[in-house]
């Protein structure tokens, strides 16, 4: 359960929901009887080609690709996608994390025998999360880099062994692994995570980790 002043920030954070929807939702939660609210509530994002209707426009999208590709332009998605699969023979574009993780654990769980779960937590401070992260990258056998965003109450970090980097590599075609952590701060100072610690494109490799800021300071103190 969520406490309602973080319910807002929530649905916008992990579920990308627009103002729009986040608005939306929260009127359609708070007020009167479900059939008042729905007399006056517009059906957001319906599907063209059949009737089903969704509450968001990104899960629109996904039962587009999965129902109706064969109906769909074939550059109807290349233009606002940020990466591939990075499976072998695989060229599904994506334009979030969540949207490539349902993907692979629709098409790629048995073959690499992972679920691709994401995870969702919450911490008390900043230095509770960063703890959490480096034991995380220690456990399984994981780096991560921070993305640039434009946030200063947000921070993404990825895998650091994609395939392709977005910097180097045009959008359309840059490879990322699966695993990755977007975090944000709340408006009381507490911290929510999303990720997930499974892997696509390459093997677990512990020559090619990066050093987790606690090994860091253990080795300082070893050559000190």
């Amino acid at each position: 359960m969520f406490r309602e002043d973080h319910l807002g920030e929530h649905v916008v954070f992990v579920h990308n929901y627009t103002d729009e929807e986040r608005d939306v939702l929260l009127k359609r939660l708070g007020s009167g009887s479900a059939m008042e609210s729905a007399a006056h509530l517009p059906t957001l994002f319906k599907c063209k080609h059949c009737a089903s209707s969704f509450w968001t426009k990104r899960a629109l999208s996904s039962h587009l690709q999965e129902r109706h590709a064969s109906d769909e332009p074939l550059t109807s998605t290349v233009a606002s996608v940020g990466f591939v699969c990075a499976n072998d023979g695989c060229e599904n574009l994506f334009e979030s994390c969540e949207e490539y993780l349902y993907h692979c654990a629709e098409r790629h769980k048995a073959e690499t025998k992972q679920n691709f779960k994401v995870f969702d937590l919450s911490f008390d401070t900043v230095d509770e999360f960063l703890e959490w992260k480096s034991d995380v990258e220690e456990r399984t056998c994981t780096s991560f880099r921070m993305l640039p965003i434009k946030s200063e109450q947000a921070a993404e970090y990825a895998c650091h062994r994609c395939s392709s980097c977005p910097e180097n590599t045009s959008l359309s075609s840059a490879k990322r692994c699966t695993a990755f952590i977007k975090c944000r701060m709340r408006n009381d100072g507490t911290v929510e995570a999303i990720g997930c610690t499974d892997h696509m494109g390459h093997d677990r490799d512990v020559k090619s980790l990066l050093l987790t800021i606690g090994q860091k300071e253990k080795l300082l103190l070893l050559i000190a």
